[in-house]
């Protein structure tokens, strides 16, 4: 039985990547270049560098976890100079696709990253519109994925600089008449969006540590987006209602995957693909666990 598969036009020797945010480096790619991932996401890139949140940013429950990582990268002038040709090259030896993943605050910000990746001979781009855990001053940025009308505007701009594959990653979405308005803004856009990614974590989720009684995460108040095993039936639901309603994109799925049963289970649902990184913060950073995954 072959497990290869096509993502926009990607072809992947079976459907299991790494998600954004768990390799942003030459030296992250390195590891991942020799890990079982079908395709490396790399990034996210923002136009500036961003040393991200501070404190306790990550929390691994029994059945979630909680992250406020706030985007840290090395910004788009150091990755374009010093880790790109290197990633390149080593994702080139290891047969595998790289995905870069662009994140910012506003339609320019994608642009500027978008535009440098087109002159740096990068393929494929994810935009990540989901990150729920950047804070200014006590204030929470907004969330593109709720905003359909910023979501086409980003992707047409982006296209305008940017000839290869575009994919997207959305937030999860409890209004279903929200998620219908973001499924027609995509549709919309026809075959500028290759794919898209569901779900993000789940934005600005809370816990306690039953030891201290404290907030989890020390920053934003202790808010949180949440990934892991409970995500898992959130996504896989994003999936179905999105693989009902796209007419053009591919749908990768992200959410909960520990086991090669989860990847089967987002396949039914709808994914040609699938993307984890909980798994991977929660081994400590091994990216063996995607053999796992593989294996299980």
């Amino acid at each position: 039985m072959s497990l290869a598969t096509t993502v926009a036009g990607i072809k992947l020797e079976h459907p299991l990547m790494n998600a954004g945010g768990t390799c942003k480096t030459f030296e992250h790619a390195k590891l991942f270049a020799r890990s079982a991932v079908s395709a490396i996401v790399v990034g996210p890139v923002t136009p500036q560098e961003r040393d991200g949140n501070s404190g306790n940013v990550y929390w691994q429950g029994e059945f979630y976890s909680l992250n406020s990582l706030g985007m840290p990268n090395p910004g788009e002038y150091n990755f374009f100079s010093y880790h790109w040709p290197r990633i390149r090259e080593v994702a080139l030896m290891g047969h595998k696709p790289v995905i870069l993943q662009i994140a910012g605050f506003n339609a320019q910000d994608y642009v500027d990253v978008a535009r440098q990746a087109q002159r740096q001979g990068v393929e494929h781009i994810e935009l990540n519109f989901g990150c729920p855990n950047v804070w200014d001053d006590g204030t929470q940025h907004g969330i593109i994925s709720f905003d359909p009308e910023t979501i086409v505007l980003i992707v047409k701009m982006v296209r305008e600089v940017f000839s290869g594959t575009i994919g997207i990653k959305l937030s999860p979405y409890s209004d279903p008449e929200l998620l219908k308005r973001v499924a027609e803004a995509i549709n919309s856009l026809g075959s500028d969006v290759g794919y898209v990614a569901c779900s993000n974590t789940f934005p600005n989720a809370f816990a306690l540590d039953p030891d201290t009684g404290n907030a989890v995460i020390s920053v934003g108040g202790g808010l949180a987006g949440l990934s892991g095993k409970a995500m898992k039936p959130i996504a896989m639901g994003q999936v179905k209602q999105f693989q009902a309603l796209l007419e053009h994109a591919d749908i990768i799925g992200v959410g909960g995957i520990t086991n090669w049963k989860d990847v089967m289970d987002f396949y039914v649902a709808g994914a040609v693909a699938v993307q984890a990184s909980t798994a991977y913060w929660n081994k400590n950073e091994d990216p063996g666990v995607y053999s796992d995954i593989l294996a299980q």
